[in-house]
């Protein structure tokens, strides 16, 4: 065992290919190699848009960037909250959509809402964009500040994963 990096916000990180992984801090979304070296900004917190965090990374499934969650302003109100791509080297990133949550699987990228809705948005990897109208999975999902961040997960194939708020249970959607 051997301990690549001290991370801010424990339990909010993704793997980013096999070599690096991503995570919070500070400042935005931050890379690190699994084998050592400096760690590396993706994302910058743009104070001067009103954002506070960068939280809730999770990598494309081609590599080829990272969506994670965009906080403005305080964190007492979820509907506020919106989903942001970078690349993987970095640079500007751009808002997609509102939402507290997002995973990527081929083809789609699953975004919580702060209504409690989980829905699948068709998004082109290789260019980073959203291709067609969200379609809703699953709605009444309880939710509360930061509630699903970090308790949603999706495998390759678009099965969901779930923890409600206040509770323990794993629920497979």
């Amino acid at each position: 065992i051997r301990v690549v990096a001290e991370i801010p916000y424990s339990g909010q990180f993704a793997w980013f290919g096999d070599t690096h992984i991503v995570y919070p801090d500070r400042s935005g979304i931050t890379r690190i190699s699994t084998s050592g070296g400096p760690p590396v900004s993706i994302s910058t917190v743009d104070t001067a848009a009103g954002e506070v965090y960068h939280l809730a990374p999770a990598a494309l499934s081609d590599g080829q960037g990272v969506v994670f969650t965009v906080w403005p302003g305080a964190l007492d109100d979820p509907a506020l909250a919106r989903i942001a791509v970078t690349g993987p080297d970095g640079g500007t990133h751009e808002i997609l959509m509102p939402g507290i949550e997002a995973e990527h699987t081929p083809g789609f990228l699953l975004v919580t809402r702060a209504d409690g809705t989980i829905v699948a948005v068709p998004f082109d990897a290789a260019t980073r964009k959203p291709t067609d109208a969200p379609v809703t999975i699953v709605s009444g999902l309880p939710v509360a500040i930061l509630s699903t961040v970090g308790n949603l997960s999706a495998t390759p194939r678009g099965r969901l994963a779930h923890v409600p708020r206040s509770s323990t249970a794993l629920v497979d959607l």
